[in-house]
């Protein structure tokens, strides 16, 4: 039985920068992209996981702490709606506001998931 499955991401307001992956390709020799892209990918991932993690703890410190990495991060991998994303979970954190930091949370994870598909399947990344 032979079967073909596509993944799409969802449809939304997910957007790639483009000039942002073609600086990052700029500065690096041919060939590296790939590899600089995947490790940036699966660290971005790891981050969002740990954003699951924390918010279900409700351990605000350190939630900060990842949101902030994740706004440092995702900007360079094209990401740049995720990065503003986390910056704002990084303030609700900031100002212990438990209810905002859920509903941000639960968005930059929804947006994250998306946003990490459409980079995985876009032909400029690969």
């Amino acid at each position: 039985m032979a079967s073909v499955t596509k993944l799409a991401p969802p449809a939304g307001e997910t957007v790639l920068d483009l000039e942002a992956l073609k600086a990052l390709e700029c500065g690096l020799l041919p060939g590296e992209m790939t590899e600089a892209l995947d490790d940036g990918l699966m660290e971005a991932t790891d981050l969002l996981v740990a954003v699951e993690r924390l918010l279900a703890e409700e351990s605000w410190t350190a939630l900060s702490h990842v949101a902030r990495a994740l706004a440092s991060l995702a900007p360079g991998l094209g990401l740049s709606a995720l990065a503003t994303q986390a910056s704002a979970l990084e303030d609700c954190c900031q100002c212990l506001d438990r209810i905002a930091a859920h509903a941000v949370g639960a968005r930059l994870l929804r947006s994250g998931e998306a946003a990490l598909a459409a980079s995985l399947m876009h032909p400029a990344v690969r």
